[in-house]
């Protein structure tokens, strides 16, 4: 018996997981006390029982601190396993050591390691440095299918397959594959300037429709630069796909006066807006249904 806990933001995606596999649904609850600090009430026996906590550990930090004291309970109520669903793997940016700085994702994985979660399972995780954090198995798993196969009911059959920074090269390769193998994939190279971020010079043809894929949109700071490079080189169609759309504060939007005609994104971290097409991860729960 396997039981799925779940955190209100991803209801929609606990009906789905619930109606399409043999879960059971794990009640808790989550209070705080007169001094603000948190604390957990298990609701349904875990003794022996593999659990799965579905949530969010994104920012305000009380989603991270939630979610490490459900699985500290559970095993301390006798789970015999605790996978961490989180469709959007928050601070996996912080992968970098530093002097003077902050490496949050290595801080994460022991965390996570020491409240008892035995595996994770997300979408897309930021990189394999940030994997390589984690004392504890990471599968991570990736949109290309699902992207692909919305370009292919759309008809759009890009040119070109744009990766606006080299983190996303193996992201845009693993799209042309699934989707045709023969369309080359370009990789544009930022660089930092005292005004903000930019591209280098980009010379060669790319063709009249473009699709650009990315693991996150957050301001879209690196998007925009790419989008105007390409913009300069004659592009008329751009799609943007992204794994995970973050969509921070106001400079995203200028994507759609830039030529995008479209904004793909997962439903790991948002409900969908317009203009924006945010695609269901059934991909997710037929990996869930084999474990």
């Amino acid at each position: 018996m396997t039981l799925l806990f779940s955190f209100p933001f991803y209801e929609e995606m606990t009906r789905e997981l619930l109606r399409s596999s043999s879960f059971l649904k794990g009640d808790f609850s989550c209070n705080r006390f007169s001094n603000q600090e948190l604390h957990l009430m298990l609701k349904t026996p875990v003794l022996d029982k593999s659990c799965i906590i579905l949530g969010s550990i994104s920012p305000p930090e009380t989603n991270l601190v939630s979610f490490l004291i459900l699985a500290h309970t559970l095993k301390k109520e006798g789970a015999k396993k605790c996978i961490a669903l989180i469709p959007y793997l928050a601070y996996t940016r912080h992968e970098h050591k530093e002097v003077a700085k902050s490496q949050v994702t290595a801080l994460l994985g022991k965390l996570f390691s020491s409240s008892g979660i035995d595996q994770i399972l997300t979408i897309d995780i930021h990189s394999q440095a940030a994997i390589d954090l984690f004392p504890l198995p990471i599968h991570s798993l990736s949109p290309a299918r699902v992207f692909a196969e919305e370009l292919k009911r759309i008809s759009f059959i890009p040119d070109v397959i744009i990766a606006p920074d080299e983190g996303a090269v193996d992201r845009s390769k693993e799209v042309a594959r699934v989707l045709n193998p023969s369309i080359p994939v370009l990789t544009l190279y930022k660089k930092r300037e005292s005004n903000g971020l930019g591209h280098l010079d980009f010379k060669g043809p790319v063709g009249k429709k473009v699709l650009m894929i990315d693991d996150i949109l957050d301001t879209g700071e690196t998007l925009i630069s790419s989008v105007k490079m390409l913009n300069a080189l004659g592009v008329q169609e751009i799609i943007i796909m992204v794994s995970h759309g973050l969509f921070t504060k106001d400079l995203w939007k200028q994507l759609f006066d830039l030529n995008v005609q479209r904004i793909y994104c997962t439903n790991t971290t948002l409900p969908s807006q317009e203009k924006i097409k945010t695609y269901p991860i059934y991909f997710l729960l037929f990996y869930l249904c084999i474990l």
